[in-house]
């Protein structure tokens, strides 16, 4: 089982078996939450600014933890999967992706990418690529 250091400099993919929530969070914690990322963005010679913060209420979000278990929990329950709620609750009781697994696991494998790509966030933030969509300039297929 990996660390959130060691997640940090890995140059290959982990493996789902290699980390887990708890890992995921601590690397949370340490390498996106105490930070904001700032973009200036110039076009037509207007700028305009963006930032982004990765508060402790967002992981479970980021990580689609609610889509996995909306169906699988209770409405009175659903706050433990979500928000600060989610954050605390798997910081507390050691909520882990065998239990996720348990509660819905085709929706747990449609998302497993997401899990094991996290580690990338801070390299995706530190070296964005910005794409500039006009919707007028895509023809109809």
């Amino acid at each position: 089982m990996y660390k959130a250091e060691e997640l940090c400099g890995l140059l290959i993919k982990p493996k789902i078996n290699d980390i887990d929530l708890d890992v995921l969070q601590d690397y949370y914690r340490k390498f996106l939450n105490p930070f904001i990322y700032q973009y200036d963005i110039t076009e037509n010679e207007k700028q305009s600014s963006i930032q982004l913060r990765f508060d402790e209420e967002n992981f479970c979000h980021l990580l689609g933890i609610e889509s996995i278990v909306k169906y699988s929990v209770s409405k009175k329950e659903i706050h433990h999967y979500k928000g600060q709620g989610g954050w605390d609750y798997i910081q507390n009781t050691g909520l882990c992706f065998n239990d996720l697994k348990r509660m819905n696991k085709s929706k747990f494998k449609s998302i497993k990418a997401k899990l094991v790509y996290f580690y990338l966030m801070p390299d995706i933030l530190e070296n964005p690529v910005a794409v500039n969509f006009k919707n007028e300039n895509v023809s109809p297929p």
